[in-house]
């Protein structure tokens, strides 16, 4: 050991006494303090900006783990050109100083030489971190609540690349004496290194291995928050085999016998990395202060029901041109990472591919191959993503093939559990694509713990669930492709005929807006399902407000038979009413406050009012109109001119939303009465307002949240920031960066003089 500290003091001392290794130290600060100063400029005027208004968030990330702004990730990209600058002369030196032959004939062993110039290398990956540590420490202690674990987590993450580089460098090193050769070497091998995960992924025995041999985006689970054993062992791997190489390329041993060694290093490598990959062999540590790189508590419960192996079975069709992109074979491992957070808590999820064809109607692929035959599109399509279409066999050979056709044949994952129940977890119509930890979770959920029902009557005339028409429910309850509809969320919405009953397992009662009136026996079966405790939604409607006024009062709520007007000159139709959550629901539903926080209204066109008059229930009010409403008789045309009230009636609130609840069986029974059926429409919850932000979808999702006691659609909370104030303003940036870049780096270089003259001077 003593002799190992006395190699890598004396190249330490080499390597602080040359003007290379602190001209890059130089070099290396002045870019990390532009980045730091510049993102804490922008923040510090984003504050001062806002007035205090408080609207800054996760600073701590944006300053250092941002994508695009964050120092740590920045500091990673400048490491890959430092590092070998650094190393290239580590031995080339001593072959051109004399001190190779020095060294050769001494008692040193090589393990001894080669273990002291990377311990040298490793002090100088320190001092580059300890100028990173600078920022550090003055942006934590500028902000307010800093998240310092996941700081520290991002510098143990480029640490150890540091470390892996030098490593690396140290070997390219050994292997010539020309120090420009070992630079651009350690370049190559570097940039090798990074690439080598996208070789082979569409080789089954060969993407698991590449993948895991792979450099590239390691040190952005460290930086963003996720300190994974995988990662660790990675880093400590590849360092360990590269020093081992380097002492082998140090040694005496033959030709034949370093080959060996060799084969057995990369062997004893690649086992270690792969092993490392397994995800019952994996440990996590989130260092995000609200866990935002882990499954949120409510997904983490879920997963612990789920009981033995699940298998997740992507169903991949090459004429999907729109999705086909995403169930590619070399994916793979992109879907491992993609599941990484659940894999953590079930690691025994299986992931299964079964690829066929079949006219999935796609129109983009009829403008790319216009008026070809659907098996020369095929051909087409095989060829431009570089994939056999023998592994892609007609649909009709499948077992699922008809399945598959109500799903549209398109990309879409089925999760099978142990005892054979399974689930669609689908990808979405929307930029994200992918379905997040809400779908996802609420898949696991409706098998462990059975989907709630919702039963929609039909046969007065009420909203249909089936159609896309303006007027229907047909986005929100059954859209399969809308990441936000029922039957994605845990609800297995089901058209019901009251005439013939409403069956045992249906939970929830939507009545929308019927047309006609019900019968007696009708009114019956629904007294009856109310008597049992089942949960009910009543959207009446203006124009047929009088139809649903029997069904309210079987709960002890009454339907206005006026429209309400809005007297306000805001440029909307007077029929247009924009209701505001009270308080009272607030209390109900805290999720809501975000909302009414941020000024969010729930859009309700030609609405009446509702109200409470039975004792049986609780009555909550939900949703409550603007001070200059009123209602009006008959059926007026809004469109010939402005409506005034008539006399008599004044303008004020009125209640468009209750909320009724009591306790029966042990249970409590809600019932949602609101004053509109359009709000929840196909037409209206896609429709933007001039002025106005709705929140009908953040209200319907609530809605159903409490006509299912909580159980769908999947809570998934986190904390909010904690990091939102900066105790700096622009003008102390600027003097900030002053510091930085101009006195710190010329006490560097005044310290590099001083070392240099001290050094000639001797």
């Amino acid at each position: 050991m003593k002799k190992i500290l006395s190699i890598a003091r004396t190249e330490i001392r080499i390597l602080f006494t040359t003007p290379v290794a602190w001209i890059m130290l130089i070099f290396f600060a002045v870019f990390c303090y532009i980045v730091f100063t510049d993102t804490l400029g922008a923040y510090a005027a984003a504050q001062e900006n806002a007035a205090g208004a408080g609207h800054l968030s996760f600073i701590t990330e944006g300053l250092f783990s941002s994508s695009s702004t964050g120092l740590l990730n920045k500091v990673k990209g400048y490491l890959f050109f430092f590092i070998p600058l650094v190393s290239m002369g580590m031995f080339p030196k001593d072959a051109s100083g004399g001190a190779a032959a020095l060294l050769g004939s001494s008692p040193v062993k090589p393990v001894e030489i080669v273990l002291g110039k990377y311990l040298a290398l490793v002090v100088y990956c320190l001092s580059l971190m300890a100028v990173v540590g600078i920022s550090v420490v003055i942006g934590c202690a500028l902000i307010d609540n800093p998240g310092i674990p996941l700081v520290l987590g991002g510098l143990l993450g480029l640490f150890l690349l540091c470390c892996s580089y030098a490593a690396v460098g140290l070997f390219m090193s050994s292997l010539t004496s020309y120090q420009v050769v070992s630079a651009l070497s350690t370049f190559a091998v570097l940039s090798a290194l990074n690439y080598i995960g996208s070789v082979g992924q569409d080789i089954v025995w060969m993407r698991r291995v590449t993948w895991q041999l792979c450099m590239s985006g390691r040190v952005n689970e460290f930086v963003s928050g996720l300190i994974c054993s995988e990662d660790v062992i990675y880093f400590l791997a590849v360092t360990a085999f590269f020093i081992y190489l380097t002492v082998l390329r140090a040694g005496r041993m033959t030709t034949r016998g370093k080959f060996w060694k060799t084969c057995a290093a990369i062997a004893l490598l690649v086992t270690v990395v792969t092993l490392s990959s397994v995800p019952r062999l994996m440990f996590f540590k989130d260092t995000t202060a609200t866990g935002k790189r882990s499954i949120t508590v409510p997904s983490q419960e879920i997963m612990q029901k789920v009981k033995g192996p699940v298998v997740m079975t992507s169903y991949v069709n090459l004429l999907d041109d729109a999705n086909l992109y995403l169930g590619l074979p070399g994916r793979f491992n992109d879907d491992r990472a993609y599941l990484k957070n659940y894999l953590r808590f079930k690691p025994d999820i299986k992931l299964k591919y079964v690829y066929y064809r079949a006219d999935a109607g796609s129109p983009t692929l009829e403008k790319r191959f216009p008026g070809k035959p659907l098996d020369e599109k095929a051909v087409l399509l095989a060829d431009a993503y570089d994939v056999d279409i023998r592994k892609f066999p007609p649909v009709e050979t499948l077992p699922e093939a008809d399945l598959l056709k109500k799903e549209g044949y398109r990309l879409v994952r089925r999760i099978t559990l142990a005892d054979g129940s399974s689930t669609w977890l689908r990808v979405f119509d929307d930029m994200q694509k992918l379905p997040e930890e809400k779908e996802i979770s609420a898949a696991f959920k409706r098998l462990v713990d059975s989907p709630v029902k919702v039963g929609f009557c039909t046969g007065h005339g009420e909203r249909s669930i089936a159609s896309m028409s303006d007027k229907s429910y047909g986005i929100f309850a059954t859209w399969p492709w809308f990441r936000h509809s029922l039957v994605n969320n845990g609800f297995d919405p089901v058209s019901i005929d009251l005439s013939k009953g409403i069956a045992d397992d249906v939970t929830v009662l939507v009545i929308a807006d019927p047309a006609t009136p019900f019968s007696d026996e009708e009114l019956q079966r629904v007294q009856s399902f109310i008597n049992k405790g089942g949960n009910l939604l009543l959207c009446a409607d203006a124009s047929h407000r009088g139809v649903a006024d029997p069904v309210a009062k079987l709960i002890g709520a009454r339907i206005g038979s006026d429209i309400l007007a809005n007297g306000s000159t805001d440029g909307s139709s007077q029929d247009q009413i924009h209701a505001s959550f009270t308080k009272e629901s607030l209390g109900l539903v805290p999720s809501l406050e975000e909302y009414a926080q941020e000024g969010f209204t729930v859009s309700m066109p030609g609405c009446v009012e509702v109200s409470a008059e039975s004792a049986d229930f609780t009555a909550t009010p939900l949703l409550m109109s603007g001070n200059d409403v009123f209602p009006v008789a008959g059926n007026p045309d809004f469109e010939a001119g402005t409506v005034v009230p008539a006399a008599g009636v004044h303008t004020g609130e009125r209640c468009t939303g209750l909320c009724l609840s009591r306790e029966i069986g042990g249970n409590i029974q809600t019932a949602i009465v609101l004053g509109d059926a359009d709000l929840f429409s196909n037409n209206e919850l896609q429709t933007e307002h001039y002025g106005r932000q709705a929140a009908n979808f953040g209200f319907l999702y609530e809605a159903f949240r409490l006509l299912s006691a909580g159980e769908f659609p999947v809570e998934t909370p986190r904390m909010d920031s904690t990091d939102n104030y900066l105790a700096i303003s622009p003008h102390g940036v600027l003097v900030l960066k002053w510091l930085l870049i101009g006195l710190l780096p010329l006490l560097m270089l005044l310290a590099m003089l001083s070392i240099t003259f001290i050094r000639k001077t001797r």
